[in-house]
């Protein structure tokens, strides 16, 4: 399943480079690049809440195994087009469009097998999801260096067929590993309609002590560290440091940091408690950077404060997956996990815009103060929300649920 979920992964970020370089390529104009990446991340958002719905109905393993043979067809539709020279700009765009929203319920589902895989593999949920977190990080950076060598070696076309292929392999190892782990389970929606099948995931987040919070604080978050990675960590490079050199050497420090984090989670820190580490991990990794940035601008400044800040920042997302996994019945997990993914989406691009405003109008240490404060005041949240004592003791699963991996 790791494995699946790797290779899919990498192959999103080939083609996150692939299509706007291919529209480049053929058209010349930046403009429609960027509507490119609109048709691609705009979909992630409404795929989650309305593809959650679906995964629940049809189950795990064929939501995955269906999302991922349709995506990679799409794919593969944009370089046979072209190939006959049928491949209009607004095919472009619809094709890129329909193959990431048929992406998102197949990441939903792929996540949510984990923890029914976890039980039969008697494996504890916190070291699943670290390697979970662990494989995602190395596949983006993977996938990003291999989707520019690619490009170099056979042309965006040719990564356009591998990005294709790399869907199908998913399918493959989903469809002939996890569905003999697994059982498929019947479709127990019956007559119940679709809508009706969102309301009660939405209802589900909203009756639940923890998960509210839980979803407030995976949007801030994202938010705040979409914009420093964005605009302002940029900008510092750029216009303060006047060395590019700065920008890669902190991002790597930083997904450098974040591995080891990852993998030191899975190993302990199911042994500590879930509060504490959180409440410890988003003030260490947070505010701390900011404030270097904006006072301390310096490359080997930048570079150590990433590092322990990206360190610090592992385990905040197998954990807080953890928990959510941990509360929610398998039969609402695609439902839950896809709304708050698309929750989390449609926050991030707001950091950017809202940070791109802020240096414009107020200055770069201005807003960097103001980005240190709100992630302070995030960070404060799980430490003194009495909520989040929750976080430490999960609600027993009621006894009419299936066990974990029904529904798969």
């Amino acid at each position: 399943m790791l494995a699946a979920e790797a290779i899919s992964i990498t192959g999103n970020r080939l083609a996150m480079i692939a299509i706007p370089w291919f529209v480049l390529e053929t058209t010349g104009d930046p403009a429609r690049a960027g509507l490119t990446g609109v048709a691609y991340f705009l979909p992630v958002v409404l795929g989650g809440v309305l593809g959650g719905a679906l995964v629940d109905r049809f189950g795990f393993v064929r939501s995955s195994v269906a999302a991922d043979v349709a995506s990679g067809l799409t794919v593969a539709a944009i370089p046979l087009l072209h190939q006959v020279d049928q491949l209009s700009f607004g095919w472009m765009l619809v094709l890129t469009f329909v193959g990431s929203l048929l992406d998102v319920p197949g990441t939903t589902a792929r996540r949510a097998l984990l923890p029914g895989l976890a039980t039969q593999a008697a494996v504890r949920l916190e070291r699943v999801m670290s390697a979970h977190e662990t494989v995602i990080r190395v596949a983006q950076l993977a996938g990003g260096l291999l989707g520019g060598a690619l490009i170099l070696a056979v042309g965006a076309v040719g990564v356009l067929v591998v990005d294709a292929a790399s869907f199908l392999v998913s399918a493959l190892l989903v469809g002939l590993i996890a569905r003999r782990a697994l059982p498929v389970a019947p479709r127990s929606a019956g007559r119940r309609r679709y809508l009706a099948d969102i309301h009660e995931g939405l209802a589900f987040i909203r009756a639940d002590s923890l998960l509210p919070g839980l979803l407030v604080l995976f949007m801030v978050a994202n938010m705040v560290d979409n914009a420093l990675f964005a605009v302002l960590l940029p900008t510092v490079a750029e216009q303060v440091l006047d060395d590019p050199l700065a920008l890669g050497l902190s991002i790597a420090a930083f997904g450098a940091g974040a591995l080891v984090g990852a993998v030191s989670f899975g190993v302990f820190g199911h042994r500590l408690p879930r509060r504490t580490v959180l409440a410890t991990a988003l003030v260490v990794s947070g505010a701390p950077k900011f404030v270097v940035l904006a006072f301390v601008p310096s490359v080997p400044a930048l570079v150590a404060v990433m590092a322990v800040a990206g360190v610090a920042a592992g385990p905040v997302n197998p954990l807080l997956t953890s928990a959510q996994f941990s509360r929610v019945p398998p039969e609402l997990r695609g439902r839950v996990s896809g709304t708050i993914m698309s929750a989390v989406v449609t926050a991030v691009p707001l950091g950017a815009f809202g940070a791109g405003l802020l240096v414009s109008h107020l200055g770069l240490t201005p807003t960097l103060v103001l980005a240190a404060a709100l992630y302070l005041l995030i960070s404060a949240y799980p430490a003194v929300g009495p909520a989040w004592r929750h976080l430490d003791a999960p609600p027993a699963r009621p006894a009419s649920a299936p066990p974990p991996g029904a529904g798969a």
